[in-house]
């Protein structure tokens, strides 16, 4: 007889989101959302360990004991929103678009969530969070420990500038793990409808081209080094260079990006000077194999040839990142998320290819978690905000989600710790 699989409640699921979402939690200003979290889990009588690490800052962490025998699989999700708060976001910065605007608040339209994060981190972690809720319930007959992590950190960001406090890069991920025994394996909710095996990690530098401190009024007068100018032509040959780099690192399912991000110089309030120095900032996604100081020789090769042939005066700096990991696919974890995926669908399952997005999987990899990626589906139904957005969600693709995550832990708590961590598995539990 099959073990029975809860089914989440589609209505409350997307109060969840859309409360979840009306809570702002920018990178580096977590804790209350996280607050919110554990207040919520108390309320159906479930404790959860608020683990603060700043002041501003907190991870969720909650355990559903099995009966024993079984192994431990952690349910993991971010807090962070990848944009800050109005009153901390760079003045007169532009670039932040469609539903990412909505800093403030959250709207349901329909089956849509709309709001800062709506869908990516709090689509996510609503989705983690049901499904541990679901899991919790005492009558479920699970060997095995399911452990909830919502952490903070998650986005791919060195933070506010002069602000450590702020830093993502997996700072929540870090802490969690220095503070709980590892599991067995994980499961992290991130965007892709499939099942996930290896990821990139990052590199983030900062390139300083430097110039000569002038004014527009005498600039005819003398040789001037134009750091803008300068910066820019630096930024053409390295976005023609970004493709090599891919193409000499893809892996089989994925194809490492690069890009100038950021170009920084002069300032707005004085406009009649041109500056000493500009600065341009890259991320560069790393494959799992590569270490942190073998992608920056690469790449500090590829700007100093530039500048040569510029005649610029730069210097490379990296200011942060941590490298790929991967997950062998006969791991326990994966063979369980594709058999959900597959059971959801009705599907064979097949790979994404050419991927280059990154999460706390590497990290959770890197430690020794066999972490198996999976994601949301395509709504059947088109966004009622076009192009790229991390704030619009649909209930339904929620609700397959959590469906899937449920079914992960049902399938690998019902079985002894050694057929999941060591064994073969002998076919589906009873």
């Amino acid at each position: 007889m099959a073990l029975h699989r809860p089914r989440p409640d589609r209505e409350r699921l997307a109060d969840l989101c859309l409360a979840m979402t009306a809570i702002p939690s920018p990178t580096g200003a977590e804790r209350p959302l996280a607050e919110w979290v554990v207040g919520r889990l108390a309320a159906s009588g479930v404790a959860a360990d608020l683990q603060v690490f700043a002041d501003r800052r907190a991870n969720v962490v909650a355990r559903r004991a099995g009966s024993g025998g079984g192994a431990s699989l952690l349910l993991y999700g971010s807090l962070d929103t990848a944009f800050p708060l109005a009153a901390e976001a760079t003045p007169g910065a532009p670039g932040i678009g469609d539903a990412q605007a909505l800093s403030e608040g959250a709207v349901r339209s329909g089956d849509w969530i709309i709001g800062a994060g709506a869908e990516n981190p709090k689509g996510f972690a609503a989705t983690v969070l049901t499904a541990f809720e679901l899991l919790s319930d005492p009558r479920l007959p699970l060997r095995g420990d399911v452990i909830l992590a919502l952490t903070a950190g998650g986005m791919p960001s060195p933070g506010l500038p002069g602000r450590p406090e702020t830093a993502g890069l997996g700072r929540g991920c870090l802490e969690f793990l220095a503070r709980n025994a590892h599991p067995d394996a994980a499961v992290i909710a991130k965007p892709g409808d499939a099942v996930s095996v290896e990821e990139v990690g990052l590199a983030l530098f900062r390139i300083r081209v430097a110039g000569d401190l002038s004014y527009t009024g005498i600039r005819h007068r003398g040789p001037v080094r134009h750091a803008l100018l300068e910066a820019a032509r630096l930024a053409e040959r390295l976005e023609a260079w970004f493709p090599t780099y891919t193409a000499t690192r893809r892996t089989a399912t994925l194809a490492p990006q690069g890009a100038v991000t950021v170009i920084r110089g002069g300032w707005p309030e004085r406009p009649v000077f041109l500056p000493s120095a500009c600065d341009l900032w890259v991320d560069l996604r790393v494959v799992p194999g590569s270490t942190l100081d073998e992608v920056q020789a690469v790449f500090t090769a590829a700007v100093e040839e530039a500048a040569r042939d510029l005649d610029a005066d730069v210097s490379v700096e990296r200011m942060g990142g941590f490298p790929g990991a991967a997950t062998p696919r006969e791991s326990w974890v994966v063979r369980a998320a594709v058999r959900a995926w597959e059971a959801r669908t009705g599907r064979r399952h097949a790979e994404a290819t050419g991927t280059s997005g990154v999460t706390d999987a590497s990290i959770l990899r890197a430690n020794g978690v066999p972490t198996a990626r999976i994601g949301m589906p395509r709504p059947a139904v088109p966004s009622p905000h076009a192009g790229f957005s991390m704030g619009v969600v649909h209930v339904d693709a929620m609700v397959a989600l959590t469906q899937t995550l449920v079914d992960i832990a049902v399938d690998t708590l019902s079985r002894p710790r050694a057929e999941i961590v060591a064994g073969e598995p002998a076919g589906p539990a009873a």
